[in-house]
């Protein structure tokens, strides 16, 4: 979605449409916005995950009551698969990624633009 909506805003830049350069422009915006939101959120949810981790391993759970270690015990065995948000269950929401569909993108146009 994002190389095509790339590739109608040069089209309109070379068209000098305006109206429809702004509207592109926009749309353009409003997309990359919403997958940084939400790969920043992921970002988020990892980091949160990891200080839950390693707050519970560094905790000295052995000089709690036996109903508050078995709990702890748990959080533990829980927090060392690290906690991600997914998108369809296909690719992890980070930083990372968000970098990864933006240079894919561009490199998309980039072929787009040389075989027009």
């Amino acid at each position: 979605m994002l190389c095509l909506v790339g590739y109608y805003v040069i089209m309109e830049w070379e068209n000098h449409n305006i109206v429809r350069l702004v509207a592109f422009f926009i749309a353009l915006i409003m997309l990359c916005f919403n997958v940084f939101i939400y790969c920043y959120m992921g970002e988020q949810v990892i980091d949160q995950g990891d200080k839950v981790a390693l707050t519970a391993c560094t905790l000295e759970w052995h000089h709690l009551p036996d109903t508050k270690a078995r709990s702890l015990i748990l959080l533990i065995a829980i927090s060392i698969t690290p906690l991600k948000l997914k998108a369809g269950n296909f690719i992890d929401l980070s930083l990372r990624t968000f970098s990864s569909i933006v240079r894919m993108s561009v490199t998309y146009l980039n072929l787009l633009r040389s075989v027009e």
